[in-house]
């Protein structure tokens, strides 16, 4: 099995030598394009940003040094087709459907399990992001768009932003909530 590449501090200068050989405008333009990265995987929809935009820039930096004897062009659009490759990657993996939780018959018990494996699996999450939840969900109709808007503005985000933080922190609790009741 192959080892994963983690990228050390001999392959990142190497990787920021190849943006630029001024090390400011260098790391400006490194900040830029995962900046970009993390921007294209969440317009195509990825709860995983980040780590997809980190996945891209160490496959990048493994590669520099082959790069550096023949690469003509801006560096970036090498990132950008690597990133490409790596969300088609990862939609491949991700296609399988959630796994479902095991069929609620509805009696008390099953209940409470339930409310159980949802309050462990909401005491995992940092208390900012379980505040952000309970605030998302309350209240109903105008009140709670109205309050959705508060909630961006206070954590200046625009509300789409605010609902792709909202969509991953609610994946990652079903995620739990799917493997609690699943194992109890």
């Amino acid at each position: 099995m192959k080892t994963p590449w983690e990228i050390n501090d001999e392959s990142f200068n190497r990787l920021l030598a190849w943006l630029d050989p001024d090390p400011e405008v260098a790391g400006k333009k490194y900040e830029d394009i995962r900046r970009k990265l993390i921007r294209i995987f969440v317009s195509r929809g990825s709860w995983e940003a980040e780590d997809l935009a980190d996945q891209t820039i160490d496959r990048v930096s493994k590669k520099v040094p082959d790069l550096l004897a023949d690469y003509v062009g801006d560096p970036s659009l090498y990132f950008f087709g690597v990133a490409n490759r790596v969300f088609l990657e990862w939609r491949r993996k991700n296609s399988l459907p959630p796994p479902t939780p095991p069929p609620s018959g509805g009696s008390a018990e099953e209940k409470e399990r339930e409310d159980q494996c949802l309050n462990r699996c909401m005491a995992t999450l940092p208390q900012q992001q379980r505040r952000l939840l309970l605030d998302y969900y309350r209240e109903e109709k105008q009140a709670k768009i109205d309050r959705r808007k508060a909630l961006a503005v206070e954590l200046v985000l625009t509300d789409n932003a605010l609902k792709i933080k909202v969509f991953r922190l609610r994946a990652t609790l079903q995620d739990c909530l799917f493997h609690c009741l699943a194992h109890s």
